[in-house]
């Protein structure tokens, strides 16, 4: 009896060695997942060289064709649309690269419907040197969104990529084309900005090649010197400008996006190309604008981020200040208000400074009154253009002149004649700047007006 159920324990023993082992062998050693043939069944979705390749071919909201004409790939559907190239050669690198997992083999049924090839799939079809081409087809997305299944066509393999390689094959217009809204303008030689609001011209700027350095004025809608500061900042954002995703292409009735009549257009010139920007409505969520680029009816998006320039009206690039120009360039100033005349004198170089006040040196012993002068200057400086007057000008008698001479003996005058009660006109050498200026700032009761930091300098250098 004692023999027997030593028996019987060995056999529950080697039962269970035995399922042990069988378990831990299925585990290990037995048929794989599907996943884990797919990462076996790993394997380049095409081999070829990229540099073979002559033409592309591709399907999808758009279709177009891209062929390399004397080494340079050209779009060949579209006469309209200048090619990226490094765009497209980033695609066939990335293409000839890629590498799938194969969810369906050789001696497999493919059913077409299943992984979406059967209903006008994107496609993006490659031309060899050889004469051979080679046409992919695009179906869905995988339940996860982040892999898409693709085959050849005719071919007997399906496989699954990643989702990463659908922008770059499902191709639309800003795939080709860099997103640039003005790519081709040469920045140093731009000669006009013109912003049109709901139809109507806001301002048109101009650049100035004719000194040594180049200038902006604003010719419309009057003429005056521009604020370069603000004018190269503009400048600065409408060349780094990109559109977003195309929404749709062709379109018929751009009312619908607000572009029939655009809520901004800008128009960007250079000495030999001429690019505009038309910006329509927002879009629902309020992040984005819709635009066309060049008068074209194919909608994008631009984000509102981006656009924050649009709302400056035509005074932020203005230059408002008749003269304003580094001390170190003046040699004598001769100031007259109301037919009282006050000479100044100017030796100003990197390292030393040397004012004269009707003749007097105010650097003498116990006069340095150096930083007293300079608020004469600075008040001078600060009678600038304070309201825009468009209508032909009336002026009566002569307020105050500046006349200013250059260490080079050019001169700038600068006159305020009264317009009215309050306020004067000003001309620089004989120009309306179309706009005026407050009486107050030049003969007013207040400390900081001109005629009175004037007459406190002059008690100072009395009372010395």
């Amino acid at each position: 009896m004692k023999q027997y159920k030593v028996t019987f324990i060995s056999l529950i023993v080697l039962a269970v060695v035995l399922a042990g082992y069988f378990l831990i062998s299925g585990l290990i050693g037995g048929e794989p997942s599907n996943d884990d043939q797919d990462q076996v069944r790993r394997e380049r979705v095409l081999a070829f060289n990229p540099n073979r390749v002559v033409k592309i071919e591709t399907h999808y909201k758009e279709d177009f064709v891209l062929e390399k004409i004397d080494d340079k790939w050209v779009c060949t559907s579209h006469d309209d649309l200048k090619v990226h190239e490094s765009s497209i050669i980033s695609i066939l690198n990335s293409y000839a690269n890629m590498q799938g997992n194969v969810i369906v083999g050789e001696d497999e049924t493919i059913i077409v419907e299943n992984f979406g090839f059967h209903d006008d799939p994107p496609t993006f079809t490659i031309y060899l040197e050889d004469g051979k081409s080679h046409k992919l087809l695009l179906g869905n997305t995988t339940l996860s969104g982040s892999e898409i299944f693709c085959m050849f066509e005719g071919g007997d393999k399906v496989y699954k990529i990643s989702g990463t390689f659908t922008e770059r094959l499902q191709v639309t217009r800003a795939t080709i084309t860099t997103n640039k809204v003005f790519p081709n303008i040469n920045k140093e030689r731009i000669n006009t900005v013109e912003l049109v609001r709901h139809g109507e011209t806001k301002y048109i700027i101009r650049g100035d090649f004719s000194g040594d350095e180049k200038a902006w004025k604003l010719t419309y809608p009057f003429t005056i010197k521009g604020d370069s500061t603000q004018i190269n900042s503009l400048v600065d954002t409408l060349m780094a400008l990109t559109v977003g995703d195309l929404v749709s292409t062709n379109v018929e009735d751009l009312s619908e996006y607000g572009l029939d009549v655009p809520v901004a257009k800008y128009t960007v010139k250079d000495n030999q190309t001429t690019r505009t920007l038309e910006i329509g409505d927002r879009t629902s969520d309020g992040y984005n604008r819709y635009c066309t680029v060049n008068g074209e009816n194919h909608v994008y998006l631009i984000a509102m981020s981006k656009l924050s320039f649009v709302d400056n009206e035509v005074t932020m690039y203005m230059n408002t200040y008749p003269f304003l120009e580094n001390q170190i360039v003046l040699s004598s100033v001769k100031l007259t208000i109301e037919g009282e005349v006050w000479n100044l004198d100017y030796e100003v170089t990197d390292t030393e400074e040397n004012y004269w006040f009707n003749g007097v040196n105010v650097n003498s012993p116990n006069k340095d009154l150096k930083s007293q002068f300079k608020k004469i200057t600075t008040a001078m400086y600060s009678l600038r253009l304070e309201e825009i007057d468009l209508e032909e000008p009336k002026p009566k008698e002569l307020i105050c002149s500046i006349e200013y001479t250059r260490t080079d003996n050019t001169k700038v005058l600068v006159e305020y004649y009264r317009r009215s009660e309050n306020t004067c006109y000003i001309y620089v050498d004989g120009e309306f700047m179309n706009g005026m200026i407050y009486t107050r700032r030049i003969t007013g009761d207040t400390s900081d007006s001109l005629i009175n930091v004037v007459r406190n300098f002059e008690s100072l250098m009395n009372e010395n």
